[in-house]
Order: C-alpha cells, then sequence, then structure tokens
C-alpha cells in the first residue's frame, strides 16, 4: 500500500468512525453555538500526562482513554480485567505459561508478549502484572506506537496507572468493605483504606492497605479419566485409573493482599520529591482453569468454559504465589524555562506456580508423542507434578527535561537506562514417580532405559537485559492553531542468557547450553500535527514507529522430534533457534476530538492504519517445547470513538466502540496463511454506561444507579497449535450499581456479570504441555451479588 492510499483509506475510515458519534453531537448543538452556551453542568475537564506534559486529554495529539480514580470508584473496579474489557480496541489473553504470570495485552490489533508497556507513574513495569486499582488517580490507556517516549514493548500502545500522590492541606481516612456471593462459589470480602497524613506544610504522606479474598468456583473430581481420541492399552478408547476416587470442592480460592506507603517532600518551592514503596501478593489454591474436552466427532473448536468441574486422574494440588515489591522516587526540579525530572524504580517479583501434569505424562506422551517417535508405547496413569519459579528484579532510571519556554518552541528529552535480571526454572524438577519402569516396561526391560530415572524435566534459565535510550520531541507552533512534532529514540539493547536443562524430555542431565548474546541498536521516528480550529475542535495527524526488543531462547532438546519440527518451519540448526530480532511498526493516524453544547459532550475519534514486519512470534512445536522466531508480517487498519456526555445534573453517558482488522500479509507454511487474522484480536469492542444520581431525597443522601455494559466481538487462539486455530466466542457483559450516598458515605447493591455470560477469554498455556484434546480455559467469574460500604473521613 503507497503512502498516498494509506492516508485515503485512513481519511475514509475517520470520517465513517466519526460520521454516527456527530449525528448525536449535532443534535446537542455545534462548536460555534457551544461558545454562547451555559457551563452549567459541562464534564470535568481530563488532565492527562501521557506525553510527559499536564495537558487536557482533548488537546493532545493521541488516541487515549483514560479513567478517572471516581469513575473507576463508581463501576466497582479493583483489577485489570474490570477496565479492560471497556477500553475500545484493548483486548487480552494468556499467551505465556502458567496463571498468575500469563496475560498478554494487545492494543490496534499489536499482540504478543511485550507489545503492551504497562506503567506505574513513569516506572515501567511486566505487562502481566495486576496491580489492584483501589487509590489511584486515573489509568490512561495510549493507543498507537509510544516508542519515541516510552521505548520498547510499547508497539501498539501503553497502559499507565497513575497514583494519588500525598496532600499537604488536610488529613483524611477513606474506608471501604464489602460482601458478595458468586454463582458456582460462595462468599468473597475485601477491604481498603487510605489516609493522608500531612506532617508539616511541606511534608506530607499517604498509606494504603488492602485485602481481598474470593471463593472458588471449580471443584476436582478425582478418578477414572479418558482423553478424546487416545486409545489405551486396552485397544479401545477407554479411562486410566489413578487415584482412589474423590471429590474437592471450590478448589480455587484466591487471596490478594497488599499496600503502599507513599511520601512527598516539597523541599523549596521549585524542588520535590516523591517516594513510593508498593507491595502485593496473590496466593491461589487451586488454578481457576475450566477444561473443555474437544468433540472427536465435530471437530468442534470454540471455546467454552461452562464446565466448573476439573476430572484429574490424581489428586496433585495446584496453584501458586505471585509477590512483588516496587520502590520509585520522583525528583522534579521546576525553572522559569522548563521542568528537570529524575524517576527511578526498582521491581522485584517472584512467581511460584504448581500443576498437574499427569495427564499430558499419562495420555500424550506416553501416546501421541511417543509413538510418533516410533517407540512402542501405550497410555497409562503416572502421577506427574510440575513446578515453575520466576524472579524478575528491575532497575530503571529516566533523566528528563520538559521545557516551558516563552516562545513557539518546546521540547522533551530525556535518557532511559534499564536493567534486567530474569530467571526462570522448572524447579522443584518435574518427576513422575514410576515413569522409568512404565516407559522401559513397553520396551521389553524393568527399567532404567530413560536414562534419566523418573525425571521428566528441569531447567534453570537466567537472563540478562539492558536498554538504553535517548529521546526528544521538538515542537514548533507556526501560529496559535496549527503546530508540528518531531520524535526520535535511539536505543541500544542487550540481551544474554544461559541456561541448563535436564530429564527425559531433555534427553539427558545437566544439559548446559553455551552463553547467548543478542544485541542491535536504532533509530525510531515520529512525526505529529496538531491543529486546533477553536476551543472546541481540535484534529490531529501523526506518523509513530514502534519497537520490541530482540532476545533469546533456551536450548531446543534434540529429543522427542524437536529439531525436526523445527526444521520442517525453515529453522535449520539449533542456532536458528536460539536468538531472535526486534520487530517493528509503522502507524499512521488521523484524529478529532470535538467538545459541544457548552462542555456538556465530547466526540473523539480516530483511524489507524499499522504495517506490522519481521513480527516475534511464539512457535509451539509438537513436542510440547516452544522458541520465538521472527516470522512474516501483518497490517492492522480500524478505527475508535467515544462519547461522554452530561445532559443535566442527574445523568452522565458514555460509550465507547472500536473497531480493528488485523491480519497476515505473508504466508508462512505451518504458523500462517495471507489473510489470517491475527490471535486473540476481535474485530469488534465496544461499552457503555448510563448513571443516574436523583436530587437529595434522603437527608443529604442522593439515589444514584449505574449500569456498564462491555461487549467483545469473537477472536481465534494459537496459543497451543498454530495450525488448528481455536475460538473464542464474542461475550456481552452487564455490571449494574444501585444505592446511597452523600460526600461521606456511600452504600451499594451490586450485581456483576448480571445475565451470568461465559466468557471465555483464552485458552491456557500450561507449564508442562496440553493433554491432547483437552483444552484449559481461562474465563471471567460468574455472576457475582454483593454490597459494599464507604466512607470518608
Amino acid at each position: 500500500m503507497t503512502r498516498r492510499s494509506t492516508i485515503q483509506t485512513l481519511s475514509k475510515t475517520l470520517i465513517k468512525a466519526s460520521a454516527s458519534a456527530s449525528i448525536v453531537a449535532l443534535v446537542a448543538g455545534t462548536p460555534a453555538a457551544a461558545q454562547e452556551g451555559e457551563k452549567e453542568n459541562a464534564l470535568e475537564e481530563i488532565i492527562i500526562t501521557a506525553t510527559k506534559r499536564a495537558e487536557s486529554i482533548q488537546t493532545v495529539g493521541l488516541s487515549v482513554t483514560a479513567l478517572q480514580g471516581e469513575d473507576l470508584q463508581a463501576r466497582g473496579v479493583s483489577e485489570f480485567a474490570d477496565y479492560a474489557i471497556s477500553i475500545p480496541n484493548l483486548s487480552f489473553g494468556a499467551t505465556d505459561d502458567g496463571v498468575l504470570a500469563n496475560r498478554t495485552i494487545s492494543i490496534r490489533g499489536i499482540e504478543g508478549l511485550n507489545t503492551t508497556s504497562f506503567y506505574i507513574d513513569d516506572i515501567p513495569l511486566d505487562e502481566s502484572i495486576d496491580p489492584l486499582v483501589l487509590d489511584v488517580e486515573r489509568v490512561e490507556v495510549l493507543r498507537g506506537p509510544q516508542g519515541t517516549l516510552f521505548g520498547a514493548r510499547g508497539l501498539g500502545g501503553t497502559i499507565r496507572v497513575i497514583t494519588k500522590k500525598p496532600e499537604f492541606d488536610e488529613a483524611t481516612i477513606r474506608f471501604h468493605g464489602g460482601l458478595s456471593n458468586t454463582k458456582e462459589g460462595g462468599l468473597n470480602y475485601l477491604f481498603d483504606a487510605a489516609a493522608n497524613i500531612p506532617l508539616s506544610d511541606r511534608f506530607a504522606a499517604r498509606a494504603t492497605a488492602y485485602y481481598q479474598y474470593e471463593e472458588g468456583i471449580f471443584d476436582k473430581i478425582v478418578g477414572p479419566s479418558t482423553a478424546p481420541g487416545v486409545v489405551v492399552p486396552a485397544g479401545t478408547v477407554g479411562a486410566l485409573v489413578g487415584d482412589t476416587p474423590s471429590t474437592q470442592e471450590d478448589i480455587d480460592d484466591r487471596e490478594i493482599y497488599g499496600g503502599q506507603l507513599a511520601l512527598r517532600l516539597d523541599a523549596t518551592d521549585a524542588l520535590t520529591f516523591n517516594g513510593r514503596v508498593m507491595y502485593q501478593r496473590t496466593e491461589l489454591s487451586g488454578f481457576p482453569l475450566a477444561d473443555f474436552v474437544t468433540n472427536q466427532t465435530t471437530g468442534e473448536l470454540t471455546l467454552v468454559g461452562d464446565d466448573f468441574t476439573q476430572e484429574r486422574l490424581f489428586n496433585v494440588d495446584e496453584g501458586g504465589t505471585d509477590e512483588w515489591v516496587q520502590v520509585s522516587l520522583n525528583i522534579n526540579y521546576e525553572t522559569d524555562f522548563g521542568t528537570f525530572t529524575s524517576a527511578t524504580g526498582y521491581f522485584d517479583r517472584t512467581t511460584n506456580e504448581f500443576e498437574d501434569s499427569s495427564e499430558f505424562i499419562s495420555f500424550t506422551l506416553l501416546g501421541p508423542i511417543l509413538q510418533g517417535a516410533g517407540l512402542p508405547t501405550q497410555p497409562a496413569a503416572v502421577s506427574s507434578p510440575i513446578f515453575q519459579s520466576l524472579e524478575f528484579k528491575t532497575f530503571a532510571e529516566e533523566i528528563r527535561f520538559v521545557s516551558d519556554f516563552a516562545g513557539d518552541f518546546q521540547v522533551t528529552v530525556g535518557a532511559f537506562y534499564q536493567n534486567t535480571d530474569d530467571n526462570e526454572a522448572f524447579d522443584p524438577p518435574n518427576i513422575a514417580p514410576g515413569f522409568d519402569a512404565v516407559f522401559s516396561g513397553f520396551l521389553g526391560a524393568p527399567g532404567g532405559l530413560t536414562g534419566t530415572g523418573d525425571l521428566i524435566f528441569t531447567s534453570d534459565t537466567h537472563m540478562q537485559i539492558e536498554e538504553l535510550g535517548l529521546f526528544g520531541e521538538f515542537t514548533y507552533n507556526f501560529t496559535d492553531k496549527l503546530s508540528a512534532t518531531l520524535g526520535v529514540r535511539y536505543f541500544d539493547t542487550e540481551v544474554t542468557t544461559d541456561d541448563v536443562i535436564g530429564g527425559f524430555a531433555a534427553g539427558g542431565l545437566n544439559i548446559v547450553s553455551p552463553e547467548t548474546v543478542q544485541s542491535e541498536d536504532g533509530f525510531n521516528f515520529k512525526g505529529l500535527i496538531e491543529y486546533e480550529a477553536n476551543e472546541n475542535v481540535f484534529v490531529y495527524a501523526s506518523v509513530a514507529e514502534g519497537f520490541r526488543i530482540g532476545g533469546t531462547n533456551g536450548e531446543l532438546p534434540a529429543t522427542l522430534g524437536c529439531p525436526a519440527q523445527a526444521e520442517a518451519l525453515g529453522f535449520g540448526s539449533g542456532d536458528d533457534t536460539r536468538t531472535f530480532g526486534s520487530d517493528s511498526l509503522v502507524s499512521y493516524e488521523l484524529g478529532t476530538k470535538t467538545t459541544w453544547n457548552g462542555g456538556k459532550l465530547t466526540v473523539n475519534a480516530a483511524a489507524f492504519h499499522v504495517n506490522f514486519d519481521n513480527i516475534q512470534q511464539r512457535i509451539l512445536l509438537g513436542c510440547g517445547f516452544d522458541f520465538v522466531g521472527n516470522i512474516g508480517a501483518a497490517k492492522s487498519t480500524g478505527f475508535e470513538f467515544e462519547i461522554a456526555g452530561r445532559p443535566n445534573e442527574h445523568w452522565f453517558l458514555q460509550a465507547g466502540a472500536g473497531y480493528t482488522n488485523a491480519r497476515f500479509t505473508e504466508t508462512v507454511p505451518g504458523i500462517a496463511t495471507d489473510g489470517d487474522p491475527l490471535q486473540q484480536v476481535p474485530e469488534w469492542t465496544f461499552s457503555a454506561t448510563v448513571d443516574y444520581e436523583t436530587p437529595a431525597s434522603f437527608g443529604d443522601f442522593q439515589w444514584f444507579s449505574r449500569s456498564d455494559f462491555a461487549y467483545v466481538d469473537s477472536s481465534i487462539s494459537t496459543v497451543v497449535d498454530s495450525n488448528s486455530p481455536r475460538i473464542r466466542p464474542s461475550y456481552a457483559q452487564v455490571n449494574t450499581r444501585f444505592g446511597l450516598r452523600n460526600d461521606q458515605y456511600a452504600i451499594t447493591l451490586f450485581v456483576d456479570n448480571l445475565f451470568n455470560e461465559d466468557a471465555a477469554y483464552s485458552d491456557n498455556r500450561t507449564l508442562a504441555a496440553e493433554a491432547g484434546g483437552r483444552p484449559r480455559i481461562v474465563r471471567n467469574r460468574p455472576r457475582t451479588i454483593g454490597i459494599d460500604f464507604r466512607a470518608n473521613f
């Protein structure tokens, strides 16, 4: 597609995106009339810092959704999934191993690991982190590549959680508690509290603590088990027998607790310090994953998560813990010509998970995998727990200057450094008692033929990542209405990996891989033109590049057919799978932001086209192991629009919609075909909010009601098998709330997932490998009915 045709396509798409929204707006009044309209009941102006400057969301040349802290509270939001389904053109899935650190986020169809950067304030974190959003100023979702100001990983966009800062004016205490009951589960409860404590007129603290408990919704049934299409030794499709039959109810309880302490010191009128320590721990007593059995007659591959029983051969525990701490310090020094900022952060995360891999060993490894390698094995009941530990430590430092010059020229310049230590280990080792005897027996020996005993797999992988960035955005105001911005970022990255693997699946004991290094450097550019026709009409056009750093893979085992399967996909020797390079994209965007009827209505729309090249893709081999490689190209075209209005003092209405058409543009045998959709990218996303508040009718209390609706279109998932995509069905969820509130207290009755919609977020990449034909599904919580109470002092 030529640049001219791209611009023409964007123009047509933007017209379509804004047409219906503009009709609604025109009914309310034109921007010209708005200048004469009353400001009473106008929407509150939203100030964001998406460009490292404090600006109105209506005058930023970028497609942004900003959720204010008050709005998050009104929605009953506590975690990522609660607000993510309401963001146009944002989707998420489980494309990494396990449960506690498996989430990936895609924006505008740019999917995969590390395509969306995630920040708390100015500090970048892993995108799978899920801090409870209970005491935040706002959440900003920036759509489009953020390669100049936010660097690597912001290919599709960036999510920023902006925390509340301590205040000097008065001491306050906020308390929130709630009780609820979930269908298929039981009693849930939570509480959180925050205190703002002025210690002097220049020194203040803010402390937050929280605890949340959710009762499990899945029951585990231990007994004879089958796998679709797998023939047991008797010669017919039947069941294997493991442990004594038993039933355990609600096995996937979850606890989350943590807190934070923030300190603010205004040393002088110009020099300020903001320090923060955050801590959170999540504990799972089981995996909240729905079983799904592929229909062998119809070949149905649509994922359904409505089975609340987990059938298992053995009573092997599952669950885990995720614990992290973040320490940050921001120093700001203001001058007459701009602000100098130092943002320093340290993040330490440890995730430990344990899973039952008995079905994979018993049915799939001893069945199709080893049989496919020409061995005379048969399915047999073998118990096999598997453990994984992740240790992630990162230090980040950014120094920048944001100008406030008197003239028409402004700059934002800075330097960024990040050092990450990432350790992944399957430890304790994956041992399947009795496996050696079973395997050897099929080959006519009493034991010892595995060469590794009952050890199935163990590994210890250490990865170190160093990133350096120098960035700048330079803006010139040609007139008081027209400006242009040029952005550039230089990046230099190096990834070093060493690993040790062992066990039957690895083909030996203590197999040490040589140290592998992948490094690269380069530039990203951005161009932006902004035009403010008047105080109510703003339009912009941009071209921006984004990138995701390359990296390294562990050594593929020389057994189970792994090398041959990699070669069939075009990866020759083992070295071909040890490293992968950065992928990159170019995004073209046109947008408009308008304000109507005296500030009572805003209508924003944007259209985009993205070319995505040299894509990093996780390639899962039939042997159960995977690696990341650069394969193929894709494009993504679409739009989003958002409308918010306050017709009068009692009503608040809001709606947002997104459309994304993201497809491969190259055929890669065994991976993708030209025209195939990218995985876990719904074409349509839609959300709407209706909020009503009566005049004071019970003393100074007001009745209020609120309903939030979200729709996510169907998409495909190739998490497990790129040749056989599975369908994630569309889903719609309604949450509703009703209660009484005044300035100090609020009591709310709520129903989340009012119509008990079963939403299959994704199939799950297990720690071991999927038992053939038996995907496990990540899903939403069923209908939950409850009450909560808030108090402010």
